[in-house]
């Protein structure tokens, strides 16, 4: 063997290290990436809050400065009902960012019935109008037999079962009513 091919034997080693080297980097910065999203999505509730706070704040004095203003009636009352929409839909998610304790430590039940219950719905659902509908998963269905109403409510017409998101969770997840409490608090 000569000096060549020896060092053509060489480079080839040391550049398939490498790139082995390099592939195991890229998969620790892939897990990195991963971790950093997990993150992300669980951010402090406290910190969303605050900012949709802040938002909410902004777009208030928004609309007094509107108000103030000395423009035509007609696009003074089109900007404001934009900002109304936008505010409602900025308390709609700070609603739901609110714990679903009460103050004495009671569950808000009601507030806990308003999770959507496609949250826990496992499967494909299609929208029917107003309506969602699949196949039930509390028994073998050939055909799309489930329905959720725009009510948060569902009834399946093959087993005859529904009602609301706790007796969805409590049927999934074969548990009583407290259990069921606490899998949908914890969502």
């Amino acid at each position: 063997m000569n000096k060549l091919e020896q060092a053509e034997i060489d480079f080839k080693t040391k550049h398939s290290f490498l790139w082995i080297f390099d592939l195991e980097i890229s998969i620790v910065l892939v897990e990195l990436k991963i971790i950093e999203e997990e993150n992300r999505r669980l951010l402090d509730k406290k910190y969303h809050k605050q900012c949709l706070i802040r938002e909410m704040d902004e777009i208030k004095k928004d609309i007094y400065k509107l108000r103030q203003e000395d423009i035509d009636p007609w696009w003074r009352n089109y900007f404001i009902n934009i900002y109304q929409d936008r505010l409602n839909q900025l308390n709609k998610k700070l609603y739901f960012l609110q714990p679903p304790k009460k103050a004495d430590g009671e569950y808000d039940i009601q507030k806990i019935k308003e999770i959507p219950i496609q949250e826990f719905y496992q499967g494909r659902l299609r929208p029917t109008g107003r309506l969602l509908t699949g196949k039930c998963p509390f028994h073998d269905d050939g055909s799309a037999s489930f329905f959720i109403y725009p009510t948060n409510t569902f009834h399946c017409f093959g087993c005859q079962g529904g009602v609301d998101v706790i007796d969805f969770v409590m049927k999934l997840k074969n548990c009583d009513f407290k259990e069921a409490i606490n899998i949908l608090c914890q969502k």
